[in-house]
């Protein structure tokens, strides 16, 4: 977890400051993703508080519940479980009583994804049904495959690896469909862990590559780094450790390009790998991340 030294945050109480309260927000919606898949967690926080506050100052109830929403996932990030479900259970009071659907689905995904974190996976598979039933009632098919993927990824935490492939390929069919190359790579992602798990390794890593093919085409370096190491284990659990090391190595380089918080841990992994007796799982290793 990295810090950018507050300038973000400044950005939002600027545009707060200025009458812009609305932007305030809208910075901060559209800087989650990007900023915590680079591992910004503790800006994020930052970020949304300071728009929650533009929110509330003009009684902006969606700035609001954006904002809550926001806090409420990256609460979960650091597993601050009570200030987490508070935030997100009072985003979604906000969000269905302003009739948004969308902001309903989306703050539904991150309960869902908290209750995954805390175990409570029957929790989960009825906020994603929820989420899903409201996305297609907005003829969203592309929110709708997420979801997909999303139970599919319960299923495999489950440890019920046929329904998690079920659901997977289901999701890569939809995004295929709609020509969504973004939402198709984390399916394909999704679907090589369950082979993964069910020690279908070959499988496994074929998933892998077209997903970090998918991945570097997008230009996102890091689900791509992420992948990689998916294709590492998958390799590894085989037995195949000489192209676990070749698929470690490049994720590790994807990683450093941007000074990530996870490239020590996988250069960590890869100096293990490096000492002789350490890293042959061989065929059934656990191989997992």
């Amino acid at each position: 977890m990295r810090r950018r030294h507050g300038e973000p945050e400044r950005v939002v109480e600027q545009a707060a400051a200025l009458g812009h309260e609305d932007h305030a927000w809208r910075t901060a919606v559209g800087l989650d993703l990007y900023f915590d898949r680079l591992g910004f967690w503790h800006d994020l926080m930052e970020i949304n508080s300071a728009a929650l506050r533009a929110a509330r100052a003009v009684g902006d109830r969606t700035g609001e519940a954006h904002a809550l929403r926001g806090l409420g996932f990256f609460h979960t990030r650091f597993a601050h479980s009570a200030e987490a479900r508070r935030d997100l259970v009072r985003a979604l009071e906000l969000f269905r009583a302003e009739g948004d659907a969308f902001g309903e689905a989306r703050t539904r995904r991150c309960l869902a994804y908290q209750a995954n974190g805390e175990g409570r996976f029957a929790v989960s598979l009825d906020h994603y049904a929820h989420a899903r039933e409201l996305y297609r009632g907005e003829g969203s098919t592309s929110s709708e495959a997420i979801v997909l993927n999303e139970v599919g990824w319960t299923y495999i935490l489950l440890g019920e690896h046929d329904k998690a492939l079920e659901h997977c390929e289901k999701a890569v069919a939809l995004h295929q469909e709609i020509g969504d190359p973004v939402g198709e790579a984390a399916a394909q992602d999704s679907v090589g862990y369950a082979h993964h798990q069910l020690g279908q390794y070959g499988a496994a890593v074929e998933r892998f590559e077209r997903a970090v093919t998918l991945y570097r085409e997008i230009g996102d370096h890091y689900l791509e780094a992420d992948t990689l190491r998916h294709a590492g284990d998958a390799h590894l659990a085989a037995g195949d450790r000489e192209t676990a090391v070749a698929a470690f190595g490049r994720a590790l380089a994807l990683l450093e390009e941007t000074g990530h918080p996870e490239a020590p841990d996988l250069r960590e992994t890869l100096r293990g790998l490096d000492e002789p007796g350490r890293g042959d799982t061989g065929p059934g290793g656990s191989g997992s991340t």
